[in-house]
């Protein structure tokens, strides 16, 4: 009895020790160049809203996948804001997403267009949304733009055109990818 009391003692000692010296998570640790990158929302164009009498309540939801960070989500505007479809042609050239990309990290961004109902007796619809993959390989940007689940992945350099549909519902938007110019003075190198 006391035999498995010091061998359960002397496996917890070992594996504490074993994770001070041999991290579990060493993907995380941030290392080498970086490029500071910003995600524009160029344009939203509504085709046909997906409320019959009266104007949309939209918003945009990021949800963030890292090789190297945590998962993170982003709701453009925050939380309880909103757009109104009526007025989507003024809603131009809004940052929507920030980050410092080092070399050899790659990222995944999935973009929803949400319509905004009155919880608890209407949720949230989809609109429908985007997947954006970013990646540092040589020190240069790379990026492919696609609908999630289908096969066709768009190449045209910086931008990411699509025409969305769900619930009835209808946009038109335009996002561009570019590098962040002042997130690149201020960084630190490490």
């Amino acid at each position: 009895m006391k035999n498995r009391w010091l061998v359960k003692i002397g496996i917890s000692f070992f594996t504490a020790c074993a994770l001070v010296v041999f991290p579990v998570f060493p993907v995380f640790a941030k290392t080498g160049h970086t490029t500071a990158v910003i995600l524009m929302l160029e344009n939203i164009e509504v085709v046909k809203t997906a409320e019959h009498l009266s104007a949309d309540d939209i918003y945009l939801n990021i949800t963030e996948y890292s090789s190297v960070d945590k998962p993170a989500m982003h709701r453009i505007p925050e939380y309880p804001s909103h757009w109104l479809s009526k007025f989507a042609s003024k809603i131009k050239q809004v940052s929507l997403w920030k980050k410092s990309i080092q070399d050899g990290e790659s990222v995944e961004l999935i973009i929803s267009v949400i319509e905004s109902d009155a919880p608890p007796w209407d949720v949230d619809d989809l609109i429908g949304s985007v997947k954006l993959k970013v990646y540092m390989e040589k020190g240069k940007l790379q990026q492919e733009w696609s609908i999630p689940n289908k096969a066709i992945v768009k190449h045209e350099g910086e931008r990411g055109h699509f025409v969305l549909s769900g619930d009835g519902a209808e946009y038109k938007v335009s996002f561009k990818l570019m590098l962040d110019k002042k997130l690149d003075k201020n960084k630190t190198k490490k």
